[in-house]
């Protein structure tokens, strides 16, 4: 069996869409490509759109995403830390060089933020963004499977 080499962020992507959808199908074997990923109900029939579904330009537009939100969460990280230490009164020793300082240490409490996802909103924000490409992916994947004409 061939098997599908992808870049880290993609395969992060990915990963976080099964885990998702792990609960629903009872499958926690994310390298198995019959492991559900996305799941829409018509009706009383439901599509699922399998890892093994996902092709390239899929895996790569989810790793994209995934990498934008977590950037995004870092950057609202960064500014509420910001906001929050504008509140804070100065010192006598505080100066430029703390305020650079300071300033460094927010970028990097929120870069890790943004990479963990500890807030959670970048996870959310990636579930939402994500639906509109495995809806693309899943109608290909139907209309190829069932043979229909574009």
């Amino acid at each position: 069996m061939d098997v599908l080499k992808i870049a880290p962020r993609e395969q992060r992507a990915v990963d976080a869409l099964l885990k998702q959808y792990a609960n629903k199908t009872g499958s926690t074997d994310f390298k198995d490509p019959e492991a559900t990923v996305f799941q829409v109900k018509f009706g009383e029939k439901v599509m699922a759109l399998r890892q093994k579904d996902l092709d390239g330009p899929a895996k790569l537009a989810l790793g994209k995403l995934k990498e934008s939100t977590e950037q995004l969460e870092g950057v609202l990280v960064k500014q509420m830390l910001a906001v929050m230490a504008k509140s804070k009164p100065k010192g006598e020793l505080e100066g430029p060089m703390s305020d650079m300082a300071q300033d460094m240490m927010h970028q990097s409490m929120a870069d890790q933020v943004g990479r963990t996802g500890q807030f959670g909103m970048g996870q959310v924000m990636y579930q939402q963004l994500a639906k509109p490409i495995l809806n693309q992916r899943l109608a290909q994947v139907y209309l190829n499977n069932n043979q229909v004409k574009q």
